[in-house]
């Protein structure tokens, strides 16, 4: 039996590698010395549960991991009831009773417990004491993980030819007027009244295309919330940010206040045309007091403040019903999504990208503290991070906090995430399960035409800063049937972990 229990056991047995020494650049994250003295053996999808752990330490594990909840409200029936369960959803408190009015419906059935903080504690003293080490279990939570999923995808509009040839190739194909320059510690395009051609695209026929729309239909049973589009009926949007600046001392002559700049386009998969279309003029530069200060800006003030934000489109609206979902991805092909850029040669203005933001990396970076009400921010993800990490990261049991399978452009979410649990508790951070989808390969899940090199993959994290306290692979040629030792292996694993 013990022989068998092995066996199963190492089928899913993951090996960890946090190795403080990586090279990373100065935008990295102070690393802590948690779990950085060794090798660490332990089961992916093992069960979190103490009436377990007797195996593992059987067995000599020092670490384990299971996937979690990712959804609204865990569900509170048979083994995840009561002081048992583990894991709490988004909306789950860790400390006393639902809210009088949450925010999204409860789910049927027994009534939510008082909050999952003594479920965990419960979990973490048990894991410690059976395998006698301290600080080594991965924990998943709803409350990091979703920030982290946030998607974040940022094309420069400036040579165009290059742009597009880079992995992955975020620019645009045609540019129909304007010149490249140097600006403001920026390459942009600049348009000016005289010496461009007025009536025409800045930016036009985006390339990489299908990061909105190509997961569209992986929702498992409305929990994981995979999908571009979110469940049906969500309402879910993504949010079009130009970065652009105009002359300060033109825009704040109240002469020149409704002169347009540009026009915002916005087509979909089918290349339907998105109604209504957006003109950003002068006054959308304006600050609050009615002044702009020649600064590039990509959020703009529209007259009336209007909600939802003006510059801001349904997923369901660019993922729209024509698509074919027989597909488990949608084929990036065919895509033919697009966020244009017209100059009506009213204004001189500089363009330097365009942002294409979900509501989750939107309110993840525009506010991160969770100071908005919660009608216009439900999320308060600031909040949600800080208490998860104040709560359970300095129980002895716990290790990292942990998740798997994100997509490319979740990257700048994950920085953004992990700088926050920094500011709470430097000496933890996230583990990350499985491949990051975007390199040679996994492309077509990531809607990337252009697909990275593991390496780059690799070295694109680095420069991110997320060498630290945070990677942890399964690309690597081990596998369940695998006869260990396999002549190779370490070196293959050191050039997969780029480890210098």
């Amino acid at each position: 039996m013990f022989k068998i229990l092995f066996k199963i056991t190492f089928a899913v047995v993951f090996v960890f590698f946090l190795i403080s020494q990586l090279e990373v650049n100065s935008q990295s994250i102070t690393p802590s010395t948690r779990m950085k003295n060794g090798f660490y053996l332990g089961a992916n999808g093992g069960g979190l549960y103490p009436e377990y752990f007797w195996m593992y330490n059987a067995l000599s594990f020092k670490t384990n991991v299971d996937w979690g909840f990712q959804g609204e409200w865990q569900p509170h029936y048979g083994w995840m009831g009561d002081s048992n369960r583990i894991y709490g959803g988004f909306y789950d408190t860790l400390f006393g009773p639902v809210p009088a009015f949450p925010v999204c419906p409860l789910p049927t059935g027994n009534q939510l417990p008082n909050g999952y903080l003594q479920g965990v504690t419960h979990f973490l003293n048990s894991w410690r004491d059976s395998v006698n080490t301290p600080n080594t279990a991965f924990y998943r939570s709803s409350k990091i993980d979703r920030p982290c999923f946030g998607q974040r995808s940022t094309y420069q509009v400036e040579d165009n030819s290059i742009m597009i040839a880079q992995r992955p190739g975020y620019g645009y194909v045609i540019s129909e007027t304007g010149q490249n320059e140097n600006d403001s510690n920026a390459r942009v395009k600049s348009c000016f009244i005289g010496r461009d051609e007025p009536n025409k695209y800045i930016a036009k026929q985006l390339y990489e295309n299908n990061e909105q729309t190509n997961v569209i239909t992986r929702m498992d049973n409305g929990f994981t919330y995979y999908s571009d589009r979110k469940r049906p009926g969500d309402n879910f949007r993504w949010y079009v940010k130009p970065r652009m600046r105009i002359d300060s001392a033109f825009a704040n002559n109240p002469n020149n206040a409704n002169k347009k700049v540009v026009r915002i386009e916005v087509y979909n998969y089918s290349e339907k045309l998105l109604e209504p279309t957006v003109d950003i003029t002068v006054s959308d530069f304006y600050d609050l007091t009615g002044h702009y200060n020649g600064n590039y800006i990509e959020m703009y003030n529209f007259y009336g403040n209007p909600q939802p934000y003006k510059l801001s489109v349904l997923g369901e609206s660019i993922a729209d019903s024509t698509i074919d979902t027989s597909a488990y991805y949608t084929p990036r092909e065919l895509s033919r999504v697009d966020y244009r850029v017209y100059w009506y040669g009213e204004v001189d203005v500089r363009l330097d990208y365009v942002r294409l933001d979900d509501e989750w990396a939107h309110f993840l970076f525009t506010d991160p503290y969770g100071t908005l009400p919660i009608t216009v921010n439900k999320y308060k993800f600031g909040e949600k991070i800080r208490s998860e990490v104040l709560a359970l990261s300095n129980q002895e049991g716990f290790g990292y906090f942990y998740f798997d399978e994100f997509y490319y452009n979740s990257i700048p979410c994950i920085k953004e995430v992990l700088r926050q649990i920094k500011e709470h508790n430097s000496s933890t951070g996230i583990v990350v399960l499985s491949p990051p989808a975007g390199f040679t390969g996994t492309g077509q899940g990531a809607g990337i035409k252009n697909e990275l090199t593991l390496s780059e993959m690799y070295n694109t994290l680095q420069q991110a800063g997320l060498f630290t306290d945070f990677v942890a692979t399964d690309v690597y040629n081990i596998f369940d049937d695998s006869k260990i030792p396999l002549s190779g292996v370490r070196e293959n694993i050191v050039d997969n972990m780029t480890i210098k």
